[in-house]
């Protein structure tokens, strides 16, 4: 969700949560990210980023940034986790996987404040 609609701002929070996303996809145990509602919302970010960058807007599903103020941004990612592994490694894996990954990604703007990480489901079945 943005919240501040410069097109520096949208660039950066896409940019963080872009990284941040592709960091958790790669962690075992993951299943998947899972989005929330995105809804027109979604539909005004991906104009703002198209029209900021020239290029289509990333997957950026269950990843939300949103600022914290004074130069801050803070993610929070929901993931599917595999039953078959411990919910809270997986978890906190992919907190710092993202978190890594986002700050990469920020380097030399904003400072990422948090990384939340909300396991919404565990997948007992492995059908992801």
């Amino acid at each position: 969700m943005i919240t501040d609609w410069t097109p520096e701002n949208v660039v950066a929070e896409v940019r963080a949560a872009e990284a941040a996303a592709r960091a958790v996809d790669a962690v075992p145990g993951v299943v998947r990210r899972q989005p929330g509602v995105v809804g027109l919302i979604g539909q005004v970010l991906a104009e703002a980023w198209e029209g900021a960058t020239g290029t289509a807007l990333p997957d950026l599903g269950g990843v939300t940034a949103t600022w914290a103020g004074a130069g801050g941004l803070e993610l929070d990612v929901q993931i599917v986790v595999d039953a078959r592994h411990r919910a809270c490694d997986v978890g906190s894996a992919a907190r710092v996987a993202a978190a890594g990954a986002a700050a990469a990604a920020l380097d030399g703007g904003p400072v990422l404040r948090a990384v939340r990480v909300r396991i919404a489901e565990v997948d007992l079945y492995g059908r992801g």
